[in-house]
């Protein structure tokens, strides 16, 4: 009997540090472009096209970095922040009362409407690049923030709803009906009632929002020509030219588009995580 508890704990153990060892394997994989990028922004530009590869520098400048500001990284940085703000805004202003209201109310098309949101997500949004881009033509709204803010709201604003509309779903409306009882309008009730307990899930919403549109490109690069409107993704894509800057230069941008993203993502995993598996309850 000893003997076999022996031989079952020796087990155990093997298959913890089998597991511990496929874990680092996996995270190395995983990790290293983010290491290979970074390195190699530092880079002193022998370094940078050495053969073999130099896997750890011993020289390293931030000319690189020092280049893409002077390129107008600034500019480009702040417009991708009004940008993703915007959209943040603007969705969320449109996305709560719809999650609440197909949350609490039972009307005609609730079913359809709910449904057609996911379908949505099935598409990719370069089918919507046409249709928007002669939208924007007509109404006049090319080379204008206001245009991608409108963009990145179709392709965020279904699936901000059904995260919404799931954790509205779970909240008890014992508490909201109370608060109607007391004299509180509904909009009050949304406000001072459901939206706080709904905290983690406006937070990985917003997240989700803000990171979408601040990677956005293909909407940014389609609709703003001027230089001065232009976000940070569509002007690190501009730094490779036929004058060939190293490959430090672009990596250097990537560095800086990347590292918004990656704070807020470890800010708000918890929440992150959460969001989405809340996107399962069927409501």
């Amino acid at each position: 009997m000893i003997l076999r508890l022996i031989k079952q704990g020796e087990i155990t153990i093997i298959r913890r540090v089998q597991n511990a060892f496929f874990a680092l394997l996996l995270s190395l994989f995983i990790l290293f472009p983010f290491y290979w990028m970074l390195v190699t922004s530092v880079k002193v530009k022998p370094d940078v096209f050495a053969i073999p590869p130099i896997y750890f520098p011993m020289r390293f400048t931030i000319k690189s970095f020092l280049y893409f500001i002077n390129q107008g990284a600034p500019r480009y940085i702040l417009n991708t922040v009004i940008v993703a703000m915007g959209t943040l805004l603007f969705t969320l202003s449109l996305a709560v009362p719809s999650a609440y209201g197909c949350a609490r109310f039972n009307f005609p098309g609730k079913r359809k409407f709910l449904s057609g949101a996911i379908i949505t997500q099935m598409f990719p949004g370069v089918l919507l690049i046409v249709p928007l881009y002669r939208l924007m033509k007509f109404t006049g709204l090319l080379d204008s923030y206001f245009s991608l803010i409108l963009a990145n709201t179709t392709i965020v604003l279904p699936f901000s709803i059904m995260i919404l509309f799931s954790f509205f779903k779970e909240l008890p409306v014992s508490l909201e009906e109370a608060a109607l009882i007391d004299g509180c309008s509904r909009w009050k009730a949304l406000l001072h009632i459901a939206l706080p307990l709904s905290l983690p899930g406006l937070i990985a919403t917003a997240t989700y929002i803000f990171i979408v549109a601040w990677n956005e490109y293909m909407f940014a690069v389609t609709f703003i020509s001027h230089d001065e409107l232009k976000t940070l993704q569509v002007g690190l894509a501009g730094l490779k030219t036929l004058y060939a800057n190293t490959w430090a230069d672009i990596l250097a941008g990537a560095v800086i588009a990347a590292v918004p993203v990656i704070l807020l993502f470890l800010i708000f995993q918890r929440f992150i995580v959460k969001g989405l598996t809340a996107g399962a309850v069927k409501g």
